[in-house]
Protein backbone atom coordinates (compact mmCIF):
# COMPACT_ATOMS: atom_id res chain seq x y z
CA UNK A 1 0.00 0.00 0.00
CA UNK A 2 2.98 2.85 0.81
CA UNK A 3 5.09 1.15 -2.27
CA UNK A 4 1.85 2.08 -4.98
CA UNK A 5 1.40 5.66 -2.56
CA UNK A 6 4.66 6.53 -3.08
CA UNK A 7 4.61 6.12 -6.98
CA UNK A 8 2.19 9.17 -7.13
CA UNK A 9 4.34 11.74 -4.84
CA UNK A 10 7.83 13.12 -5.76
CA UNK A 11 10.83 11.92 -3.63
CA UNK A 12 10.56 15.12 -1.64
CA UNK A 13 7.35 14.03 -1.05
CA UNK A 14 8.26 10.94 -0.10
CA UNK A 15 11.05 12.43 2.69
CA UNK A 16 8.25 14.30 4.23
CA UNK A 17 6.66 10.83 4.29
CA UNK A 18 8.93 9.52 6.32
CA UNK A 19 9.40 12.30 7.83
CA UNK A 20 6.16 11.94 9.25
CA UNK A 21 6.24 8.48 10.48
CA UNK A 22 9.03 9.04 12.25
CA UNK A 23 7.49 11.95 14.57
CA UNK A 24 4.62 9.47 14.77
CA UNK A 25 6.38 6.54 15.71
CA UNK A 26 8.60 8.85 18.40
CA UNK A 27 5.63 9.96 19.78
CA UNK A 28 3.83 6.97 19.94
CA UNK A 29 6.93 4.82 22.33
CA UNK A 30 8.15 8.25 23.93
CA UNK A 31 6.80 6.44 27.23
CA UNK A 32 9.29 3.96 26.82
CA UNK A 33 11.90 5.45 25.07
CA UNK A 34 13.79 8.55 26.63
CA UNK A 35 15.73 9.23 23.59
CA UNK A 36 15.35 7.55 20.21
CA UNK A 37 17.44 8.50 17.05
CA UNK A 38 15.77 7.86 13.51
CA UNK A 39 17.46 6.96 10.86
CA UNK A 40 16.37 7.81 7.38
CA UNK A 41 15.86 4.98 5.49
CA UNK A 42 17.59 4.42 1.83
CA UNK A 43 15.15 4.05 -0.66
CA UNK A 44 16.70 1.45 -3.90
CA UNK A 45 13.50 0.79 -5.41
CA UNK A 46 10.38 2.14 -3.88
CA UNK A 47 8.13 0.18 -6.62
CA UNK A 48 9.07 -3.39 -5.98
CA UNK A 49 10.06 -3.08 -1.73
CA UNK A 50 8.38 -1.74 0.98
CA UNK A 51 10.43 0.89 2.90
CA UNK A 52 11.28 0.14 6.36
CA UNK A 53 12.32 2.47 9.53
CA UNK A 54 15.48 1.49 11.36
CA UNK A 55 15.36 2.54 14.89
CA UNK A 56 18.23 2.99 16.84
CA UNK A 57 18.25 2.77 21.20
CA UNK A 58 19.85 5.27 22.88
CA UNK A 59 23.32 5.03 24.04
CA UNK A 60 23.78 5.60 27.68
CA UNK A 61 25.20 8.84 26.90
CA UNK A 62 22.08 10.35 25.87
CA UNK A 63 22.25 10.55 21.74
CA UNK A 64 19.47 12.68 20.50
CA UNK A 65 17.10 11.23 17.80
CA UNK A 66 19.05 13.31 14.91
CA UNK A 67 22.58 13.30 14.37
CA UNK A 68 24.35 15.40 12.03
CA UNK A 69 27.34 13.19 11.33
CA UNK A 70 29.40 13.34 8.57
CA UNK A 71 27.05 10.82 6.03
CA UNK A 72 24.24 13.05 7.12
CA UNK A 73 25.73 16.35 6.40
CA UNK A 74 27.14 14.88 3.16
CA UNK A 75 23.43 13.69 2.00
CA UNK A 76 21.56 16.72 2.88
CA UNK A 77 24.47 19.12 0.99
CA UNK A 78 23.76 16.52 -1.88
CA UNK A 79 20.40 17.13 -1.88
CA UNK A 80 20.74 20.91 -2.22
CA UNK A 81 23.36 20.72 -4.53
CA UNK A 82 21.05 18.57 -7.09
CA UNK A 83 18.07 20.79 -6.41
CA UNK A 84 20.13 24.04 -7.04
CA UNK A 85 21.14 22.42 -10.36
CA UNK A 86 18.01 20.70 -11.50
CA UNK A 87 15.13 23.15 -10.30
CA UNK A 88 16.10 26.09 -12.23
CA UNK A 89 17.09 23.97 -15.70
CA UNK A 90 13.58 22.33 -15.14
CA UNK A 91 11.23 25.13 -14.25
CA UNK A 92 13.02 28.47 -15.97
CA UNK A 93 9.33 30.51 -15.45
CA UNK A 94 9.41 29.47 -11.69
CA UNK A 95 13.12 30.80 -11.30
CA UNK A 96 12.09 34.40 -13.27
CA UNK A 97 9.35 34.66 -10.63
CA UNK A 98 11.09 34.14 -7.44
CA UNK A 99 14.24 36.48 -8.39
CA UNK A 100 12.26 39.19 -9.47
CA UNK A 101 9.80 38.87 -6.38
CA UNK A 102 11.84 37.38 -3.50
CA UNK A 103 15.71 38.23 -4.38
CA UNK A 104 17.83 36.31 -2.44
CA UNK A 105 15.64 32.79 -1.66
CA UNK A 106 17.24 29.66 -0.96
CA UNK A 107 16.11 26.11 -0.52
CA UNK A 108 14.30 25.69 2.25
CA UNK A 109 16.67 22.26 3.13
CA UNK A 110 19.59 24.95 2.57
CA UNK A 111 18.13 27.14 4.84
CA UNK A 112 17.49 24.94 7.89
CA UNK A 113 20.73 23.01 7.84
CA UNK A 114 22.46 26.56 7.73
CA UNK A 115 20.70 27.54 10.04
CA UNK A 116 21.04 24.68 12.00
CA UNK A 117 24.87 24.78 11.94
CA UNK A 118 24.48 28.47 13.04
CA UNK A 119 22.53 27.50 16.27
CA UNK A 120 24.84 24.21 17.00
CA UNK A 121 27.64 27.29 17.23
CA UNK A 122 25.78 29.40 19.22
CA UNK A 123 25.84 26.53 22.12
CA UNK A 124 22.14 25.06 20.64
CA UNK A 125 21.62 21.25 20.33
CA UNK A 126 18.75 18.99 20.27
CA UNK A 127 19.17 18.45 24.17
CA UNK A 128 19.26 21.82 25.57
CA UNK A 129 16.49 23.31 23.20
CA UNK A 130 13.13 23.20 22.09
CA UNK A 131 11.76 24.30 18.95
CA UNK A 132 9.03 27.04 18.59
CA UNK A 133 6.92 27.27 15.01
CA UNK A 134 4.52 30.44 14.26
CA UNK A 135 3.17 29.35 10.72
CA UNK A 136 0.49 29.12 8.77
CA UNK A 137 -2.48 26.65 9.38
CA UNK A 138 -2.43 25.55 5.72
CA UNK A 139 -1.18 21.62 5.74
CA UNK A 140 1.49 22.46 2.60
CA UNK A 141 3.81 24.19 5.77
CA UNK A 142 4.43 20.74 6.75
CA UNK A 143 7.29 20.43 5.20
CA UNK A 144 8.32 23.57 7.27
CA UNK A 145 7.01 22.01 10.75
CA UNK A 146 9.20 18.73 9.79
CA UNK A 147 12.28 20.85 9.29
CA UNK A 148 12.00 22.74 12.85
CA UNK A 149 11.34 19.09 14.68
CA UNK A 150 14.54 17.47 12.52
CA UNK A 151 16.86 19.93 13.36
CA UNK A 152 15.47 21.41 17.18
CA UNK A 153 13.56 18.33 18.73
CA UNK A 154 9.77 18.69 19.92
CA UNK A 155 8.14 21.89 18.95
CA UNK A 156 5.65 23.82 20.74
CA UNK A 157 2.78 25.06 17.62
CA UNK A 158 2.40 28.52 18.09
CA UNK A 159 0.45 28.16 14.65
CA UNK A 160 -2.04 30.88 13.47
CA UNK A 161 -4.01 31.49 9.78
CA UNK A 162 -1.23 32.96 7.89
CA UNK A 163 1.94 32.43 10.70
CA UNK A 164 0.41 35.73 12.97
CA UNK A 165 1.33 35.82 16.47
CA UNK A 166 -1.64 35.29 18.04
CA UNK A 167 -1.00 33.05 20.99
CA UNK A 168 -0.34 36.10 22.98
CA UNK A 169 1.10 36.19 26.83
CA UNK A 170 -0.95 33.08 27.79
CA UNK A 171 0.32 30.96 24.94
CA UNK A 172 3.72 32.22 25.32
CA UNK A 173 4.06 31.32 29.03
CA UNK A 174 3.34 27.65 28.44
CA UNK A 175 5.66 27.03 25.36
CA UNK A 176 8.50 28.46 27.25
CA UNK A 177 7.52 26.47 30.42
CA UNK A 178 7.84 23.71 28.31
CA UNK A 179 11.32 24.68 27.86
CA UNK A 180 14.39 22.11 28.82
CA UNK A 181 16.18 23.65 31.45
CA UNK A 182 20.37 22.90 30.54
CA UNK A 183 21.83 20.96 33.57
CA UNK A 184 25.47 23.50 32.51
CA UNK A 185 24.08 26.83 33.19
CA UNK A 186 20.20 26.64 33.92
CA UNK A 187 18.96 28.36 31.03
CA UNK A 188 16.01 27.43 28.89
CA UNK A 189 16.82 27.25 25.56
CA UNK A 190 14.93 27.78 22.22
CA UNK A 191 14.60 28.25 18.53
CA UNK A 192 11.80 30.35 17.49
CA UNK A 193 10.35 30.02 13.78
CA UNK A 194 8.00 32.03 12.56
CA UNK A 195 7.07 32.68 8.72
CA UNK A 196 4.13 33.35 6.60
CA UNK A 197 3.92 31.21 3.31
CA UNK A 198 3.20 32.05 -0.34
CA UNK A 199 2.83 29.97 -3.50
CA UNK A 200 4.57 30.45 -7.05
CA UNK A 201 3.79 27.82 -9.82
CA UNK A 202 6.07 25.98 -11.89
CA UNK A 203 5.06 28.87 -15.27
CA UNK A 204 5.58 31.25 -12.48
CA UNK A 205 2.47 32.70 -11.38
CA UNK A 206 1.82 34.04 -7.80
CA UNK A 207 -0.29 32.29 -5.05
CA UNK A 208 -1.04 29.55 -7.32
CA UNK A 209 -0.05 25.99 -6.05
CA UNK A 210 -0.92 22.49 -6.76
CA UNK A 211 -2.67 20.19 -3.63
CA UNK A 212 -2.98 16.63 -3.63
CA UNK A 213 -6.25 15.26 -5.12
CA UNK A 214 -7.21 18.74 -6.51
CA UNK A 215 -7.16 18.89 -9.99
CA UNK A 216 -7.71 22.84 -10.18
CA UNK A 217 -5.28 24.92 -9.39
CA UNK A 218 -5.03 26.26 -5.60
CA UNK A 219 -3.54 29.43 -3.97
CA UNK A 220 -1.46 30.00 -0.79
CA UNK A 221 -1.38 31.72 1.68
CA UNK A 222 -5.60 31.78 1.07
CA UNK A 223 -6.00 34.40 4.17
CA UNK A 224 -3.68 36.88 2.97
CA UNK A 225 -5.08 36.17 -0.41
CA UNK A 226 -8.55 37.05 0.85
CA UNK A 227 -7.61 40.48 1.98
CA UNK A 228 -5.84 41.71 -1.21
CA UNK A 229 -9.30 40.73 -2.82
CA UNK A 230 -10.92 42.78 -0.59
CA UNK A 231 -8.64 45.58 -0.27
CA UNK A 232 -9.06 45.82 -4.14
CA UNK A 233 -12.50 45.59 -4.42
CA UNK A 234 -12.26 48.28 -1.66
CA UNK A 235 -14.61 46.64 0.80
CA UNK A 236 -12.75 45.65 3.73
CA UNK A 237 -14.64 44.20 7.34
CA UNK A 238 -12.52 45.78 9.83
CA UNK A 239 -14.50 44.61 12.48
CA UNK A 240 -13.90 41.64 14.82
CA UNK A 241 -15.75 38.91 13.84
CA UNK A 242 -16.30 36.22 16.77
CA UNK A 243 -17.02 33.62 14.21
CA UNK A 244 -13.82 34.26 12.28
CA UNK A 245 -11.87 35.50 14.90
CA UNK A 246 -8.19 34.88 13.48
CA UNK A 247 -8.37 36.54 10.09
CA UNK A 248 -10.21 39.37 11.59
CA UNK A 249 -7.31 40.05 13.81
CA UNK A 250 -4.44 39.21 10.66
CA UNK A 251 -7.31 41.87 8.69
CA UNK A 252 -6.59 44.58 11.03
CA UNK A 253 -2.98 43.83 12.32
CA UNK A 254 -2.57 44.45 8.48
CA UNK A 255 -4.30 47.52 8.30
CA UNK A 256 -2.69 49.19 11.04
CA UNK A 257 0.64 49.03 9.05
CA UNK A 258 -0.93 49.27 5.29
CA UNK A 259 -0.69 53.41 3.98
CA UNK A 260 -4.44 54.42 3.14
CA UNK A 261 -5.40 53.61 0.21
CA UNK A 262 -2.90 51.17 -0.90
CA UNK A 263 -3.89 47.92 -2.42
CA UNK A 264 -1.23 45.59 -2.63
CA UNK A 265 -1.03 42.64 -4.04
CA UNK A 266 -0.13 39.03 -3.16
CA UNK A 267 3.55 39.12 -3.02
CA UNK A 268 3.86 42.64 -1.16
CA UNK A 269 1.08 41.97 1.59
CA UNK A 270 3.39 38.52 2.08
CA UNK A 271 6.39 40.43 2.45
CA UNK A 272 4.65 43.08 4.97
CA UNK A 273 3.56 40.00 6.83
CA UNK A 274 6.87 38.33 7.27
CA UNK A 275 7.67 42.42 8.99
CA UNK A 276 5.05 42.76 11.46
CA UNK A 277 5.28 38.89 12.48
CA UNK A 278 9.03 39.69 13.35
CA UNK A 279 7.91 42.59 14.75
CA UNK A 280 5.39 41.29 16.79
CA UNK A 281 7.87 37.90 17.92
CA UNK A 282 10.74 40.24 19.24
CA UNK A 283 7.95 42.41 21.21
CA UNK A 284 6.13 39.55 22.60
CA UNK A 285 9.96 37.59 23.71
CA UNK A 286 10.95 41.01 24.99
CA UNK A 287 8.48 41.87 26.72
CA UNK A 288 7.63 38.41 28.46
CA UNK A 289 11.37 36.95 29.08
CA UNK A 290 14.35 37.36 31.06
CA UNK A 291 17.29 36.65 29.72
CA UNK A 292 19.10 35.83 32.37
CA UNK A 293 16.61 32.86 32.66
CA UNK A 294 16.21 32.43 28.71
CA UNK A 295 18.57 32.48 25.68
CA UNK A 296 17.22 31.99 22.13
CA UNK A 297 17.38 32.53 18.82
CA UNK A 298 14.64 33.95 16.47
CA UNK A 299 14.66 32.77 12.82
CA UNK A 300 11.89 34.87 10.50
CA UNK A 301 11.40 34.74 6.51
CA UNK A 302 8.76 34.08 3.82
CA UNK A 303 8.34 30.29 3.21
CA UNK A 304 7.66 29.41 -0.66
CA UNK A 305 5.77 26.56 -2.18
CA UNK A 306 7.80 25.58 -5.54
CA UNK A 307 7.21 22.38 -8.35
CA UNK A 308 7.47 19.46 -7.21
CA UNK A 309 6.88 20.30 -3.34
CA UNK A 310 10.25 21.72 -2.89
CA UNK A 311 9.74 24.63 -0.79
CA UNK A 312 12.39 27.52 -0.66
CA UNK A 313 12.88 30.90 1.84
CA UNK A 314 13.38 34.28 1.62
CA UNK A 315 15.03 35.11 4.86
CA UNK A 316 14.18 37.59 7.03
CA UNK A 317 15.43 38.93 10.13
CA UNK A 318 16.94 36.33 12.84
CA UNK A 319 18.76 37.22 16.43
CA UNK A 320 20.43 35.69 19.14
CA UNK A 321 19.19 37.15 22.67
CA UNK A 322 21.47 36.30 25.09
CA UNK A 323 22.73 37.93 28.76
CA UNK A 324 26.38 37.90 27.16
CA UNK A 325 25.84 40.00 24.78
CA UNK A 326 25.89 43.90 25.34
CA UNK A 327 22.73 44.64 24.78
CA UNK A 328 21.23 41.25 25.02
CA UNK A 329 21.21 40.45 21.28
CA UNK A 330 23.04 40.17 18.12
CA UNK A 331 21.56 39.93 14.78
CA UNK A 332 22.73 36.86 12.90
CA UNK A 333 23.19 36.27 8.91
CA UNK A 334 23.57 33.15 6.92
CA UNK A 335 26.03 32.24 4.84
CA UNK A 336 25.50 30.24 1.52
CA UNK A 337 25.90 26.19 1.05
CA UNK A 338 29.22 26.97 -1.16
CA UNK A 339 30.63 29.18 1.02
CA UNK A 340 29.51 26.60 4.32
CA UNK A 341 31.26 23.81 2.23
CA UNK A 342 34.54 26.17 0.85
CA UNK A 343 34.49 26.99 5.53
CA UNK A 344 34.34 22.85 6.00
CA UNK A 345 37.33 21.99 3.87
CA UNK A 346 39.64 24.20 4.94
Amino acid sequence: MISRRLRLISKSAQRNVYDSLQMALRRRFSACITRTRFIRPTINNCHSTRPTLTIARPHSTGTSYFVMDQQTKLEIIDEIKNHQKLIPAKYPNFMTALNAFFPGSCLMSEFFFLANDMTTNLGFNDENTMGMAALCRDEITEGCMQQIVKYWGKTFNCSSLAGFITIGNTGLGAATAHAPIDDKDGKRRFVFVAMPHIAISEDGKVGACKREGIEQESNACGALDAIVGELQSGSVRIRLDMDDVEQSLVRQRLLAELPYGEKPMLNELTRTAAEIIAQDVDELLTRNLDVRTFEYVVVTGIQIHGPEDIDWVFPGKMWHVSNHYVGGRTHLTLTDIDSFMAAENK
